[in-house]
């Protein structure tokens, strides 16, 4: 049975990736005191982007864009 693949392997190597990160939203509201030092607040404004914008990411319907072309495929080869 061949395995659907979400990423295509870029390395030619056919293993899934060790770690793949799918970050749906962007962006972050500080609720308490845990906040005050948060890594996005600070990065976000290193490269210019308004942190406190929250809004969807462009891979944020990755799988509903990606299993139908592995569906299509997988049954191509059948």
């Amino acid at each position: 049975m061949e395995q659907l693949r979400l990423f295509p392997a870029q390395s030619g190597d056919p293993r899934p990736p060790a770690v793949v990160q799918w970050n749906l939203w962007h962006g972050c509201t500080k609720v308490s005191a845990g906040c005050k030092n948060c890594y996005v607040y600070r990065r976000d404004e290193s490269v210019g982007r308004d942190p406190t914008k929250v809004e969807k990411t462009q891979s944020f319907d990755l799988p509903v864009r990606v299993l139908p072309a592995c569906a299509r495929q997988r049954t191509a080869t059948i």
